[in-house]
């Protein structure tokens, strides 16, 4: 069998440059050929997309023993057209779709929203990225073998009056879960390990006609001295402002396209009822 295909490969090189002049970008083409061709003859192979030296996305086919088969790996410096042996095989690093969907999101977030940036593939860095935030779990794992991290805070939501005579509150969640995976890790400044920021608590501010609910955020870090701990922060705030009719409604402010009333969702209108229910019952 092995012969057979390595046979049928070369043919399909060979046809490649005869008919199209050049290897160059061929790939979906000639993987998708030599399949068509070993089926004619009773054999089963399949194509398989992914990267070749993690660097450009490629395709090639794959028999049912694992063996690796290109008919344009010679586009490539380093390529080897035909049946991959141990010191090729290497190069070609398999992509699932899943890992895609996985790949694409991290480089997006990074700004690389398009499939082919300047002929950098998207896939690409994303698989780049993947690789070092497998690193920073590892690290992780050190200090947290599970990767989950619960923090609980049994304190009372309260009730507090600003220096100007306004209430606030600080609702809290009852602390933090963290769950670590490659998308909730990033390096930062200093070489420090640490995961996106969770929602700590909120504070919820009351004006005369509005309010103004601000996220209290946490991140767990690592150091790369091994030192563990938290990073409370604060995160964004939202305006929301009160009708005379007593509704509730959000709006963009003067630097934005245009003056919309949003609605507010059941998060924001439920601390807010829990504030003036707080007020409420201290006033009584």
């Amino acid at each position: 069998m092995k012969k057979a295909i390595i046979t049928l490969s070369e043919e399909v090189t060979q046809d490649i440059l005869r008919n199209r002049k050049s290897l160059n970008n061929q790939c979906n083409y000639g993987a998708a050929e030599l399949c068509r061709r070993a089926e004619v003859i009773g054999i089963s192979l399949k194509v398989q997309g992914g990267l070749w030296q993690g660097r450009i996305e490629h395709n090639w086919c794959v028999d049912p023993n694992g063996l690796i088969y290109d008919p344009t790996a010679e586009q490539f410096n380093g390529g080897v057209n035909g049946l991959q042996t141990s010191a090729t095989t290497p190069f070609y690093i398999a992509v699932s779709p899943t890992q895609v969907k996985t790949y694409s999101r991290l480089a997006e977030k990074q700004g690389w929203n398009k499939g082919h940036t300047e002929g950098i593939s998207q896939i690409a860095v994303g698989y780049g990225i993947y690789g070092e935030r497998i690193q920073i779990l590892e690290e992780f794992k050190k200090f947290y073998p599970d990767l989950c991290h619960q923090v609980i805070d049994e304190r009372k939501d309260e009730l507090k009056v600003a220096k100007n005579g306004l209430f606030y509150a600080v609702m809290r969640l009852g602390g933090v879960q963290f769950y670590l995976n490659v998308e909730d890790v990033i390096r930062g400044r200093n070489n420090t390990l640490m995961t996106n920021p969770q929602i700590r608590s909120f504070v919820v501010f009351r004006n005369e006609s509005s309010y103004l609910v601000q996220e209290i955020q946490q991140r767990l870090y690592v150091t790369p001295s091994g030192k563990t701990g938290l990073i409370t922060s604060r995160g964004p705030k939202t305006r929301i402002k009160l009708s005379k009719a007593g509704n509730l409604y959000r709006s963009y402010g003067k630097n934005q396209p245009f003056n919309e009333r949003l609605d507010v969702d059941d998060l924001f209108s439920n601390l807010i009822a829990q504030l003036e229910e707080m007020i409420k019952e201290m006033k009584s």
